[in-house]
């Protein structure tokens, strides 16, 4: 029986992974912010990766097949800003700081451990084509690119200097029912859910034009997996290839629930607090396809669907 790390399974894609692990007959033990999830008896309660001596006697103690690092510290486009040392020190702490633990543990205690980091669309910043490949350059332009760019380079030096398995994702936009409910889609589905039940009356949306490469969060820990099945580490492009505009998610999301999207939703340009690229960030991932076989199953309209069905399902409760 194959055992495996995730790392930040309360999150959106580490809730599915670990599913998708379990069913798959590992035995799964998931660190989190505050507390750890596994099945082992001896496994501690609470790991803190920006302190090395926990996760170094973790990987001694069980060194499992396959580590996944999917911690991140989100900050999405509507949210207020915070100032940017703190963006920064918390996003380098998490990005990048907790990786090195790991990588350095992974290195004098389970060389044989195949590790996959989540990576960003981020990286690529202001793009210089579009749809983005491995190859594209990056130029990030915000703290989660810059950090997850310094998350990538660790991954390659420790793949190129130690011979370490470390593979990258590159992941665009994906979402679910387990989305945060301060990112776009989520915010979406509940006010829309909201309205149709009269608990609420308006929806405040930012650029409703911008466009946006979305996928299906259980695809994605999908394409996750099978990476970390192939032969030699790389790096991967997840993506759908398929841009859709803001304004494109609201009409499918009002028409769900029988709603005149326009009675209800202002665009107000000052709710965003990011600078959009001037390309957009469309991802090809045709490597990934030729590699593992993936392809996205789930496309817009039936992710919507998913979500609002779920939202409904919620709301009862």
């Amino acid at each position: 029986m194959k055992e495996a790390i995730i790392i930040g399974h309360n999150g959106q894609d580490g809730s599915y992974l670990f599913e998708l692990l379990a069913k798959l007959g590992y035995t799964v033990t998931g660190i989190g912010r505050e507390s750890v999830s596994s099945t082992l008896a001896e496994i501690p309660s609470h790991i803190d990766l920006c302190q090395r001596d926990g996760i170094h006697a973790l990987l001694a103690a069980r060194p499992p097949q396959e580590i996944y690092y999917l911690a991140a510290f989100h900050h999405s486009a509507e949210m207020d800003r915070p100032d940017d040392y703190n963006l920064l020190l918390n996003s380098l702490q998490i990005h990048t700081l907790g990786l090195l633990n790991l990588l350095d543990g992974v290195l004098r205690h389970a060389p044989k451990a195949r590790v996959f980091y989540a990576a960003s669309s981020h990286l690529f910043g202001d793009p210089s084509e579009s749809p983005q490949s491995e190859i594209t350059t990056f130029q990030p332009r915000d703290a989660y690119g810059i950090t997850k760019l310094a998350g990538v380079n660790l991954m390659r030096y420790y793949r190129d200097t130690h011979g370490l398995y470390c593979t990258c994702g590159i992941l665009y936009n994906h979402e679910s029912p387990r989305r945060s409910p301060q990112f776009l889609t989520r915010k979406i589905v509940s006010t829309a859910v909201a309205i149709k039940r009269k608990h609420a009356n308006q929806l405040r949306l930012g650029d409703m034009s911008a466009k946006v490469d979305w996928g299906y969060a259980p695809d994605y820990v999908d394409a996750m997996w099978r990476i970390l099945q192939l032969d030699t580490p790389d790096d991967f492009v997840i993506a759908s290839n398929r841009l859709h505009t803001v304004f494109d998610f609201v009409k499918i999301v009002f028409s769900l629930l029988d709603l005149d999207w326009r009675d209800f939703v202002i665009e107000d340009l000052s709710v965003i607090t990011k600078q959009s690229a001037g390309k957009p960030l469309q991802g090809d991932f045709s490597k990934l396809r030729k590699m593992t076989g993936w392809s996205p199953r789930v496309d817009l309209p039936a992710l919507a669907r998913i979500m609002v069905e779920s939202e409904l399902a919620h709301d009862r409760d």
